[in-house]
């Protein structure tokens, strides 16, 4: 759909009249927009509309959230004349406009004004949309018709961008169905195995298709004619050493038990050196109907993806406990406190994806340090990076960062990272809180259920920090103990003589 740009005639019709009734005319395109670029189309025209309306610059913009609740810059339009940039500026606004229900709000040391449309209408989506004027323009009118801007324009983005997910979701499941569709028309009905002398066994029955499963077991490879020749398919597997979906006919009394309107397809193969306890022959039976598939297709299709996902979470839950049981065998070792932080971050980057981290601290004299690696030298930006990461981890919870933006590209940066994404996990500790800092390579970043793992994991690596603390403390005593043998055994030195020489004096006397 595209969206005209009236411009109003001089005359009676023009004026504010004029404008807003260009603004009604681009609104209702705005409902009516059925993609993202026809709506984008729509709020381009009404943002020029907007700063010819206050003679000044005006932006609109699609925010999403990232993970940790950053907001991200979706969209922006161009032809209002204000071009805003996602950098810190504009993330201390959204914090402080979000705070505040969405209103209009300054964005401190910058040239304009913001206000966001209501989160009511976000939904589970998180999108909202954002309208920025230039400073000292915006009128109550103004201010009034951009709030209706932005609201609008949310309830629009919304609706589009469910009905894409809709549609991509339907088109995953479609695609899943067409495959397992594919799979069980090609695949199998029927698995089995039959022995040297060609008498076969049923091994597993699916699609429902035990009718086919009773003809079948116990017959004769003998009796199964396959492809054209007329071969039976004990002789065809001897001669070729497999079959791959072949028509078989059945004998005639066997057939008369099954559908007219199925045929009946093999696919199978000779093991070229079979164990003992193996059948020799193997395959499949498909049964195709020439109506279609069965009916019991979708069910199967939503079974298996039932059992995809249940098998995901299973392997999943294993490689975790593998990994904390080999993370509790790194703790309790005999290496020294720094060598099991060593190893115990390099399994959880192994776990997560991760490229490369860093375990940061500041020590007792409030000067940044690196537990992990202890020969890196951290610069003199590294007390402002720790106190952005402190800021953005309020109560110990992780925090996720864009390299690409300004806040992860300084926390990189300080600490010598190399990755597209930053992770920030707390380790508190007696006194001060200690981070770990991971990034990965990957384009998709970190995945929620990597950090929630990394989360946990990191009570290993806090009790790496306490034994190194428990050491430290230990040695410490040690020392003062040397120290104070020390003294009391050159006290008693120099005790001695100073007796004598008491008495001596004591005599002349």
């Amino acid at each position: 759909m595209a969206v005209q740009d009236e411009h109003e005639p001089d005359g009676p019709g023009s004026g504010h009249e004029g404008l807003l009734s260009a603004f009604a005319s681009q609104t209702l395109s705005l409902f009516l927009a059925e993609t993202e670029e026809q709506a984008h189309a729509a709020l381009e025209a009404i943002s020029r509309r907007l700063a010819e309306q206050i003679s000044g610059r005006v932006a609109i913009c699609e925010l999403g959230l990232s993970p940790n609740g950053q907001a991200l810059m979706l969209w922006q339009s161009t032809e209002g004349g204000l071009s805003v940039d996602e950098d810190n500026l504009f993330a201390n606004w959204f914090r402080r406009a979000s705070r505040i229900g969405g209103e209009l709000t300054n964005a401190s040391r910058g040239s304009w004004d913001g206000l966001l449309s209501a989160d009511t209408l976000s939904g589970e989506t998180g999108l909202r949309m954002a309208v920025m004027l230039q400073s000292g323009l915006a009128t109550a009118e103004i201010v009034a018709q951009a709030y209706g801007i932005a609201d609008a324009a949310a309830a629009a983005m919304v609706r589009i961008r469910k009905k894409k997910a809709s549609n991509l979701e339907r088109r995953r499941f479609d695609a899943i169905y067409e495959s397992t569709r594919a799979w069980l028309e090609l695949g199998a009905d029927i698995v089995w195995e039959a022995s040297a002398e060609g008498v076969l066994r049923c091994r597993r029955i699916m699609n429902r298709r035990g009718d086919a499963g009773r003809v079948v077991d116990g017959m004769d490879l003998k009796s199964l004619q396959v492809g054209e020749g007329g071969r039976s398919l004990f002789d065809y597997l001897e001669q070729e050493g497999s079959v791959r979906h072949l028509r078989a006919r059945l004998p005639r009394d066997a057939s008369v038990n099954l559908p007219a309107n199925e045929t009946v397809y093999v696919s199978a193969m000779r093991r070229p050196a079979p164990a003992s306890d193996e059948a020799p022959y193997v395959g499949t039976f498909t049964l195709i109907c020439e109506q279609g598939p069965s009916s019991h297709t979708r069910e199967t299709a939503a079974m298996m993806v039932q059992v995809r996902g249940a098998r995901l979470r299973e392997e999943q839950q294993r490689r975790e406990a593998e990994a904390m049981l080999q993370g509790l065998r790194l703790l309790l070792g005999q290496d020294s406190s720094r060598d099991k932080m060593t190893k115990l971050v390099s399994l959880i980057l192994e776990c997560i994806g991760g490229s490369d981290a860093r375990v940061a601290q500041r020590g007792l004299d409030g000067q940044p340090r690196l537990l992990v690696p202890e020969q890196r030298i951290l610069g003199a930006d590294a007390d402002a990076a720790l106190d952005l990461i402190a800021e953005n981890a309020p109560g110990g919870l992780a925090s996720i960062y864009d390299a690409s933006a300004d806040e992860g590209q300084s926390i990189a940066r300080t600490f010598g990272l190399d990755g597209g994404h930053v992770a920030v996990l707390s380790l508190p500790l007696r006194g001060d809180t200690a981070y770990l800092i991971c990034t990965t390579q990957r384009n998709e970043g970190f995945a929620a259920a990597d950090i929630d793992f990394a989360d946990r994991f990191t009570l290993l690596l806090r009790q790496a920090l306490f034994l190194r603390e428990e050491q430290s403390q230990m040695a410490q005593t040690a020392k003062m103990a040397a120290l104070g043998q020390m003294s009391a055994s050159i006290a008693h030195e120099l005790r001695q003589p100073l007796n004598t020489i008491s008495l001596a004096v004591q005599n002349l006397e």
